[in-house]
């Protein structure tokens, strides 16, 4: 989206800005230093489908970004990567050229609208960008194998209607359809 980014040597510190990079980091066997807050007061904002790829690790620092990005925290972390993919609310020619000035860092691909990159782009991507996309693609295969074996498994949800929505502090539900990618999976 603003260019190319140069990594030199495999990050060893990894903060993700986007809410969702820790998964296919974690897939790839990368633990971040620090991840981004998105649903739910979860320790290390590292949800229960991939607590097991913790090992022995200790859990990331959590970045809370209802107020913006704190930089100086994110600079605290000491990050020789910073993966701002998924940012469903934007992210800004301004916020990147900051966060920039602490690290490299991959922004989404130009011509996908905020908060619309494919699980299976973010995750070659950041396979790329941690010198393990063979390894990415192999878990995109993976997964995409469990998919197909779900539909065959229920054809019945073919066609149905499904909707992608969590909670919001109000009480209230905010929904996430196409091209966000929880409402992409269940299309």
């Amino acid at each position: 989206k603003f260019g190319s980014t140069e990594i030199r040597g495999i990050p060893k510190r990894v903060v993700t800005v986007g809410w969702t990079e820790q998964d296919a980091l974690l897939a790839l066997g990368v633990v971040p230093v620090g991840t981004t807050k998105w649903v739910g007061e979860v320790p290390g904002a590292i949800h229960a489908w991939a607590t097991d790829r913790l090992g022995d690790a200790d859990l990331p620092e959590v970045l809370d970004d209802t107020d913006g990005i704190d930089y100086e925290r994110v600079a605290l972390l000491k990050p020789d990567l910073i993966l701002a993919l998924y940012a469903p609310f934007g992210l800004s020619q301004e916020v990147y050229d900051r966060l920039t000035q602490i690290a490299p860092t991959i922004a989404p691909p130009a011509g996908v609208p905020d908060g619309g990159i494919s699980w299976q782009d973010l995750t070659v991507t950041v396979g790329d960008a941690v010198g393990q996309r063979e390894k990415a693609e192999e878990v995109v295969a993976e997964v995409e194998a469990r998919f197909a074996h779900e539909r065959e498994t229920h054809p019945g949800f073919a066609g149905a209607l499904a909707l992608n929505a969590y909670p919001t502090p109000e009480g209230t539900f905010q929904a996430y359809p196409p091209p966000d990618p929880g409402g992409r999976l269940l299309t």
